[in-house]
C-alpha cells in the first residue's frame, strides 16, 4: 500500500495544538517567557526580590504591554523595595517608566477593577512606587503630579466604597494607607508642611466622604482609622509643644533647702564676720581719713573698734553714715573747721545712739 500525500486541510487540521501532546510546540521557544515569568515568581516567594526583579529585566518581562499577571508581580516586588536608590542603573530606568502616576487605565483593567478589594491593593502598591521613584527622578514638579493623580483616586474610591459599601474590614486599611501616603510621603516629606491635625483636614475637604468612611469604621483594636491617622500627627506636634515649653521650665526645683541644725554658734560667727569685718574695715578707714582733723570724734572710733561683737548693727551704722558723709562732704568740712565746739558737744549723743543700736 502506498502513502498518499496528506490534503491541506486534513494536514492543517493535524497541525492545531488541540492534537498536540502538552509541552509540545511548534517553536521550542514560544514556551521561555511562561518559564521565565515561574522563575521569577519562584524568586518573589523566597523573598528575593531584587533578584526577581533583576531575572525579569534580563528575560524582557518588565514592557509597558506585557500580560497582566507579569506587571502585577513586577508592581508588587517594586512596592518591596523600601529604597529606590538601591537598584541599578537599568531598573531605576524601568521605574521611571512604570509609576508616572497615570494610574487609570490600569485601574479598569479586569485583572485589578473586579473587585475593591483588589482596585485598592493596586492603588496602594502604585502609589508606594511613585512615591519611592521622587528621589531617582530630581523633578520637582513630580510630586505634585503625583498627589494630584492620588487624590483624583481617593475621590473616585470613596464615592464607590460610600455608594455600594463593602467589606469595611477588608478595604477600609488600604483606603487608610492611601490616606497616610497622601499626609506623610507626598504632604509632610516633599510639599514641605509641618506636621498637623490640620493636613487630614484639608484632605477630608478635598475628598467628599472620606471622614465618614474613616470615623465610622474601627480596626481590631477597636480604634477608628480616622483616629489613628490623627494620632500620628497628634503625637508629634504634642512633642514640639513641649520642646518649645523646655526653656520655660524650671531646671531647679523651688524648695527649701533644710537648714543643718549642727552648726556651731562659732561656725555662723565666721561665716559673717570675715564680710562683716571687711567693711567694717573700710567704713573706719574712710571715717579716719575724713574726720582725722577733729580730735573729739575719736572716742566714737574708738568705741566702734571696740563694737565688733555686734558687726551687722556696725555695719548699717557704717554705711549710712558714709553714704551721709558723701553726700554732706563739703558741710561737714565746713563745721569741722568752724564750729568744732559744736561738734564736741554732739559727740556724747552719737556715742550714746551707737551703744543703743549695738544692744539691738
Amino acid at each position: 500500500m502506498t502513502d498518499e500525500p496528506l490534503s491541506a486541510s486534513v494536514r492543517s487540521l493535524l497541525e492545531d495544538d488541540l492534537f498536540r501532546t502538552p509541552g509540545e510546540t511548534p517553536n521550542g521557544g514560544d514556551n521561555e517567557p511562561q518559564e521565565a515569568y515561574k522563575r521569577c515568581l519562584a524568586l518573589f516567594v523566597r523573598d528575593d526580590v531584587k533578584h526577581c526583579l533583576e531575572e525579569m529585566l534580563s528575560n524582557g518581562l518588565l514592557v509597558p504591554d506585557g500580560p497582566m499577571e507579569v506587571y502585577d508581580l513586577a508592581l508588587t516586588a517594586f512596592s518591596r523595595i523600601a529604597n529606590f536608590q538601591t537598584l541599578g542603573v537599568s531598573l531605576k530606568n524601568v521605574a521611571r517608566d512604570l509609576f508616572t502616576g497615570d494610574y487609570e487605565p490600569l485601574l479598569i483593567n479586569p485583572y485589578y477593577s473586579h473587585s475593591q478589594e483588589s482596585a485598592l491593593g493596586f492603588l496602594q502598591n502604585y502609589f508606594t512606587c511613585c512615591v519611592r521613584t521622587i528621589p531617582i527622578r530630581h523633578d520637582p514638579e513630580f510630586p505634585v503630579l503625583v498627589q494630584d493623580s492620588l487624590r483624583m483616586a481617593l475621590v473616585h474610591q470613596c464615592k464607590l466604597l460610600w455608594e455600594d459599601g463593602g467589606d469595611s474590614a477588608v478595604v477600609l486599611p488600604y483606603l487608610q494607607k492611601l490616606v497616610q501616603i497622601y499626609i506623610f510621603g507626598l504632604e509632610i516629606k516633599y510639599m514641605g508642611s509641618s506636621r498637623s491635625p490640620k493636613l487630614y483636614t484639608r484632605v477630608c475637604e478635598a475628598v467628599p466622604h472620606l471622614s465618614q468612611l474613616l470615623s465610622e469604621n474601627v480596626d481590631r483594636t477597636g480604634v477608628s482609622y480616622e483616629q489613628l491617622i490623627v494620632g500620628q500627627l497628634q503625637v508629634i506636634e504634642q512633642t514640639k509643644e513641649k520642646e518649645k515649653a523646655k526653656p520655660q521650665v524650671k531646671t531647679t526645683p523651688d524648695v527649701k533647702v533644710p537648714v543643718d541644725t549642727t552648726t556651731t554658734r562659732s561656725d555662723k560667727k565666721e561665716e559673717t564676720e570675715t564680710p562683716a569685718a571687711t567693711v567694717f574695715d573700710t567704713a573706719q578707714q574712710y571715717i579716719r581719713d575724713t574726720l582725722s582733723q577733729n580730735p573729739h570724734v575719736q572716742s566714737t572710733l574708738d568705741y566702734l573698734s571696740r563694737a565688733r561683737e555686734h558687726p551687722l548693727a556696725i555695719v548699717a551704722v557704717a554705711v549710712v553714715t558714709v553714704g551721709l558723709i558723701r553726700r554732706h562732704r563739703r558741710r561737714i568740712r565746713y563745721i569741722l573747721r568752724n564750729v568744732a565746739g559744736a561738734l564736741g558737744s554732739l559727740a556724747p549723743h552719737i556715742v550714746a545712739l551707737l551703744r543703743l543700736l549695738a544692744s539691738t
